[in-house]
């Protein structure tokens, strides 16, 4: 019963196996004190997968978020691991209206409006442009699952294995559809 963010979503595909990284940080900004602030390398899909969804709700809306930066290419958070890193530096209590948040460990990364980030929907880690055009397909176009069930691959941290396999995996793999492969339908 501690857990609400953990416990909340119920739904198709993976979304009903909790990730203890949600609890993990819900029990993090609850023992802190009135606007004490935490510092957390938590898994960078806690951003976007429909299992989170409470925990961005909550962090969104009850929180001041200062940093949330996905480290998967920062060469300086590189370890042996198949979770890519995000970073999540946030203080205890309700942000300032009109407060940004940063999408980088540097002080001159992009910068987001964290009332846009109070919604159950993916955290989109990106510029500000980028976050408009996604907001704008998402609101005209139907999302691919709505055609297609997504099917969970292989989890590995070795994604250039099977993004650009070598000869030897060429017969075990299946191409990815990458940007570069679509042609424009509209």
């Amino acid at each position: 019963a501690r857990y609400h963010w953990w416990r909340t979503t119920r739904s198709a595909g993976y979304a009903h196996r909790p990730d203890l990284a949600v609890a993990f940080l819900e029990r993090g900004l609850s023992l802190l004190a009135p606007h004490g602030t935490l510092a957390l390398l938590v898994p960078a899909k806690l951003a976007t997968a429909s299992y989170a969804a409470a925990a961005r709700a909550a962090l969104g809306r009850q929180s001041t978020l200062h940093v949330v930066a996905d480290l998967g290419d920062d060469p300086r958070a590189g370890f042996d691991a198949t979770t890519y890193p995000l970073a999540l530096i946030a203080s205890k209590g309700s942000p300032p209206a009109a407060h940004t948040l940063r999408l980088g460990l540097d002080p001159r990364a992009d910068r987001h409006a964290q009332g846009s980030w109070a919604t159950e929907g993916p955290w989109l880690l990106t510029t500000p442009d980028a976050h408009a055009v996604a907001r704008r397909l998402t609101e005209r176009h139907d999302a691919l699952a709505t055609a297609y069930s997504p099917q969970l691959g292989v989890k590995t941290g070795v994604n250039a294995a099977f993004i650009d396999p070598p000869a030897a995996l060429a017969e075990w793999c299946r191409g990815a559809v990458r940007g570069r492969d679509g042609r424009e339908f509209w």
